[in-house]
């Protein structure tokens, strides 16, 4: 529900995919495929999740996976404000 998240795979047990789009008007796959990459690259940057990038269905998308037991609700709480803090960064 973030804006510009673009949910391309629901989660599968333990695993979904999202995209990340470029706001930019007339922006083109590869824009958002750009943008996907650099959403993901902030992420990890800033220690507070670790995501890897993906091709699916020939686009870019960051692998949401979450297989802990220890995970709590909090820890999914922290993690998505931490990647709206990133995506915040592009509205300004």
């Amino acid at each position: 529900a973030l804006p510009g998240a673009e949910l391309l795979r629901e989660p599968q047990i333990n695993q979904g995919l999202v995209r990340f789009l470029d706001v930019k008007p007339n922006a083109t796959d590869e824009d958002h495929d750009r943008r996907t990459d650099e959403v993901i690259a902030q992420v990890c940057a800033g220690g507070e999740a670790f995501f890897s990038g993906t091709t699916w269905q020939g686009r870019r998308a960051m692998r949401i996976s979450v297989s802990s037991w220890r995970t709590t609700e909090a820890d999914v709480v922290r993690t998505i404000n931490g990647v709206a803090r990133v995506l915040a960064q592009y509205c300004e």
